[in-house]
């Protein structure tokens, strides 16, 4: 047997101590992944370290859940930049959103251990959640709000990849012109792709052309990047666009150092049984992280469906179905935004980032 069927045995058996089992099985995963790396298989990478986090995590062992979706995760970036087909890049894309969750999820309990043996903030901020930010956790902190950047829009970004930005002088003008070139043929092709009839006798052919068409567009594009980065460390921001790298906690700080000491960031993100608020600020060397008790389950049926029904539908909600307005949506904002009070301090402008639904509802309070 392979060491993940191993694991799987141990992680299913019902005889014996289920702890001495789990063990067992997080150890042949551990050496499955010695030969699945995300480089060599990252397929069977994503797979093994995300089996071995989900274990990690049922025994609270959150550092340990941290690293090996650490590794899923190398494994997940990679082939969501590999894929080509629109099928496969969806599939690729919700993988990798569902990993981050379950990262952030870790980094969420990794502190929240840490805030039970500290009263303080390194901020100076009164612990009023049992996820005040402490001194140790500040690269946790600051992992966790990266990961919940790159968890969203990764089509978006990739679609900004392809906009008409000039490369920059330095650049050698035969790499410039020929990544125009090859981000012209890629936008033919992407077009092509959306515009292939499926229910078409040689639709599946056609679409295999184009794929493979798809493929060696991005191996070529890859390597005119590489060959601009080599060229100049001017290209970096450029390339970074380009391929559409998410933001890293130095570009995050100097976005919030830009708008000025006096404005927040909150950043929010939806998982199953909670949102995470990550709050900073222009001079804090971390974020503070807050939990707020609110399930995706209640946003929907509690916010999402009636502000719908109310105000989106409101003339069939009230003309057609004659329906009373309750206008309840609108206690969204006290829900969501009272916890965040204590951590928003003297802030005179506080900018929002939603996610998922959050994108709908408006997030005012009541006044």
């Amino acid at each position: 047997m392979t060491q993940n069927n191993l694991a799987t045995a141990y992680k299913n058996r019902i005889r014996g101590e289920r702890a001495e089992n789990l063990e067992r099985a997080i150890g042949h995963y551990e050496n499955a992944l010695q030969i699945h790396t995300p480089q060599a298989y990252p397929s069977d990478a994503r797979k093994t370290a995300r089996n071995l986090g989900n274990l990690y995590t049922e025994i609270q062992n959150w550092q340990g859940a941290r690293s090996a979706f650490a590794v899923a995760l190398t494994a997940a970036e990679q082939l969501f930049r590999t894929a080509v087909d629109p099928t496969t890049q969806r599939d690729e894309a919700e993988q990798l959103a569902e990993l981050y969750d379950r990262d952030i999820y870790a980094c969420v309990n990794v502190i929240a251990s840490e805030a039970k043996q500290s009263p303080t903030t390194e901020l100076g901020i009164a612990s009023q959640t049992p996820l005040a930010m402490t001194l140790a956790m500040t690269s946790v902190a600051r992992d966790a709000l990266v990961a919940a950047e790159a968890a969203r829009s990764r089509a978006f970004l990739k679609q900004m990849g392809l906009g008409d930005y000039a490369a920059p002088a330095a650049l050698p003008t035969a790499l410039r012109e020929r990544e125009a070139r090859l981000r012209d043929e890629f936008r033919r092709n992407e077009a092509a792709l959306a515009s292939v009839n499926t229910r078409a006798e040689r639709a599946s052919e056609v679409e295999r052309t184009l794929v493979a068409q798809r493929g060696k567009l991005t191996q070529d594009i890859e390597q005119v990047w590489e060959q601009m980065l080599q060229a100049t460390p001017a290209a970096r921001e450029y390339v970074a666009l380009r391929r559409g790298t998410t933001p890293t906690w130095d570009d995050l700080q100097t976005l919030a150092t830009r708008l000025g000491k006096d404005t927040a960031l909150v950043e929010f993100h939806n998982l199953a049984d909670q949102i995470i608020a990550l709050v900073w600020r222009a001079d804090w060397v971390a974020p503070q992280l807050i939990a707020i008790p609110l399930n995706r389950a209640r946003l929907l049926n509690r916010y999402l469906l009636p502000y719908e029904q109310e105000v989106i539908n409101h003339k069939q909600h009230t003309e057609v179905a004659r329906r009373e307005t309750h206008n309840d949506w609108l206690a969204l904002g006290d829900e969501l935004l009272a916890p965040l009070e204590p951590a928003l301090g003297d802030a005179s402008l506080v900018y929002f980032i939603p996610h998922g639904y959050l994108h709908i509802l408006p997030l005012q309070p009541r006044l």
